[in-house]
């Protein structure tokens, strides 16, 4: 699986050799700042929304008290 891998990796560096230097960062540049607009108007809706929580991690937590339901949680506190 390892060999597999290294010969991927290999294969994909050989045909960035032709490019440009200024492409391949041009290209990651564009990449992770395409990510962060995404994920800044992601997170300007949710606090429009008034939400805590993003849609993944809402999701989950739905997931897993649907898993939990035969679980009975009681928190300590000093005062008790």
């Amino acid at each position: 699986m390892t060999t597999n891998l290294v010969e991927c990796i290999n294969s994909v560096l050989k045909g960035a050799q032709a490019l440009l230097i200024i492409a391949l960062v041009n290209e990651t540049f564009n990449k992770i700042n395409d990510s962060f607009v995404t994920k800044g108007i992601k997170i300007v809706n949710m606090i429009k929304a008034e939400r805590r929580y993003s849609e993944d991690v809402c999701v989950m937590m739905r997931e897993n008290q649907h898993i939990v339901t035969s679980h009975y949680v009681c928190m300590y506190v000093q005062e008790t």
